[in-house]
């Protein structure tokens, strides 16, 4: 790909990172409206015309981290992995 096909490429790139924007800006929205219905009505599921929502209460248990370092660092340390993965960031102009 030459320098300008690239550029042609990320202006492309820009315009369609707009685009899914504001599809996700209204897709966020709609989201939230059958959310607030649901919480106006207190269901937990709700099924109409083939759709179906949730909206339930999650309880999740996770270890602190940064505490179980300061009260047993050797534990810790003897408990971590190290993973590797590369990161691939395109910064458009405003």
């Amino acid at each position: 790909m030459t320098r300008e096909e690239l550029k042609d490429t990320l202006k492309k790139l820009g315009r369609a990172r707009k685009k899914l924007d504001a599809a996700k800006a209204q897709y966020d929205a709609l989201k939230d409206m059958c959310r607030d219905h649901m919480i106006e009505e207190k269901l937990e599921t709700l099924e109409l015309d083939g759709y179906q929502l949730e909206y339930k209460l999650i309880i999740t248990s996770s270890v602190d981290v940064k505490a179980l370092k300061k009260a047993m660092p050797e534990l810790c340390e003897r408990f971590s992995r190290v993973a590797e993965s590369r990161r691939f960031t395109v910064t458009l102009p405003v």
